[in-house]
């Protein structure tokens, strides 16, 4: 029965290690959508990142396929949204300062 056991772990511990290190995973069915775009949000102190409207990965570099997904973007929407909020933090802390 012991041998029954270190043989099951053995085939799941192969069958987990097997993939590719590096390779881009194949698009699945959760990750399909008619017209996914990249999402490019911008900061002011940081340096933009940028996110599948698929799979909603963020990732660093500026590409029209997912790195995590495998999807190919069909346009890019900029979402200011963090580059207000930490802009606004900036102003915050300068006023701040100068009421000191």
């Amino acid at each position: 029965m012991p041998v029954f056991w270190i043989m099951t772990g053995l085939v799941v511990l192969t069958v987990c290690c097997a993939g590719k290190k590096g390779a881009v995973p194949k698009r699945t069915a959760s990750a399909s959508q008619e017209n996914p775009i990249r999402i490019d949000h911008t900061h002011y102190c940081d340096s933009d990142d940028y996110e599948c409207s698929a799979c909603h990965v963020r990732f660093q570099k500026k590409s029209m396929i997912c790195p995590h997904c495998g999807v190919h973007f069909t346009g890019t929407k900029t979402d200011d949204t963090e580059y207000d909020e930490e802009l606004d933090e900036e102003l915050e802390w300068d006023e701040e300062e100068e009421e000191e």
